[in-house]
């Protein structure tokens, strides 16, 4: 009889391969070195009875053994993709004289929310809700269409709208100091305390520079120095720094 690759494959599958020794030593790899970084008993006898008896215990529960399977295999699909993608853009760059790893590092933040929601979906479809008592759910593919038209209405909203910016909101903590350091400056005069206005002087030109940093215009804050009227920020309405007179 002449052994292919299906059939050795089915005889791995009927000793429990994939169903008991593969997730009992994927837990017990997982425990292993969470004990051994956190150093919580500093013994590595001791760290693997407990991950080795913590393994034998999940595999006990099949339905964390199906869940392991499932989780892997959607998990190695979704990591072919991005591999592929990341290839063809990478690619694009290194014709274009950018390094083939540009995008990763320029969008940091969209990269890690991909992945998050990548990750979610991946742990609901592959039964990860039934581990902790939760029901069977499915998020499809029009589900995740959905989702990501929310995710980007809300985006389009903070950014015209400026609701919970951090930079709207640091601009606006530099400007209301900055409008009161000018006050006091012109308080004291020329004749006040001289201690008093180089400390006030050195506060002001750092509020400045971090204004300057955050890109707000310096002829903004010559104005707001010479005491001109309030000015209507700009970034709050259209997504960019900047001021308006009444």
């Amino acid at each position: 009889m002449a052994f292919t690759v299906d059939f050795l494959i089915q005889r791995l599958e009927e000793q429990g391969l994939f169903n008991i020794i593969l997730p009992l030593l994927l837990v017990f790899a997982i425990v292993y070195g969470i004990l051994g970084k956190i150093q919580l008993f500093n013994n590595d006898k001791i760290n693997a009875i407990i991950a080795f008896v913590m393994g034998m215990y999940v595999t006990v529960f099949s339905e964390f053994a199906l869940f392991l399977t499932n989780i892997t295999a959607g998990g190695m699909t979704v990591l072919v993709g991005l591999l592929f993608f990341l290839m063809i853009v990478g690619f694009g760059s290194s014709l274009s004289g950018g390094s083939p790893t540009s995008i990763l590092s320029d969008h940091k933040d969209a990269m890690t929310i991909v992945l998050m929601l990548l990750g979610g979906i991946i742990f609901v479809n592959s039964g990860g809700l039934l581990i902790i008592g939760g029901y069977a759910v499915r998020i499809g593919l029009a589900d995740v269409f959905q989702l990501t038209g929310l995710y980007v209405a809300f985006v389009v909203v903070k950014s015209l709208l400026g609701v919970g910016n951090g930079s709207y909101n640091a601009i606006k903590k530099l400007e209301d100091r900055y409008r009161q350091i000018v006050k006091q400056i012109d308080a004291l005069g020329h004749d006040g305390d001289t201690h008093e206005l180089e400390r006030l002087k050195a506060e002001q030109k750092k509020i400045k520079d971090k204004m300057l940093k955050k890109g707000v215009d310096s002829n903004q804050i010559t104005r707001m120095e010479d005491g001109d009227p309030i000015f209507r920020r700009r970034y709050g309405r259209y997504g960019r720094y900047g001021y308006d007179d009444y």
